[in-house]
């Protein structure tokens, strides 16, 4: 059996080990948080006040700049789907004028699909 000394000289008795470093550091950092919560819990309602205020106003500015920003991103994109659209509506009216009977082929193709379709409900 180990003596007494030679006990003292190991880690620790079995099941247990020594706290790690990081061990220590998470406690550390645990310890100053609640600190810093009750220094807080010390101050006047008023400064309380003041300062969810101040934070409410700045975060209320962020938003509508967010806001600003997302309309005019939306107005952009608009506009763009609008131009696209023109742009597609001229270049089938150019394949039309090009080509009137392929137009006028398609055109009566679909309109013999949809009559069977029609007809199937």
């Amino acid at each position: 059996m180990a003596s007494v000394q030679e006990m003292k000289k190991t880690d620790m008795p079995t099941g247990t080990s020594w706290p790690s470093q990081q061990d220590t550091q998470q406690k550390d950092a645990g310890r100053d948080h609640f600190r810093g919560v009750g220094i807080q819990s010390h101050a006047k309602p008023s400064e309380i006040a003041a300062q969810s205020h101040d934070k409410a106003q700045a975060l209320s500015e962020q938003m509508q700049d967010i806001g600003s920003q997302i309309k005019e991103t939306a107005t952009e994109y608009y506009e763009q789907g609008l131009e696209s659209l023109k742009e597609l509506g001229q270049t089938i009216e150019a394949q039309i004028r090009e080509r009137p009977l392929q137009a006028l082929a398609v055109a009566g193709g679909v309109g013999v699909l949809f009559g069977l379709l029609w007809l199937r409900r």
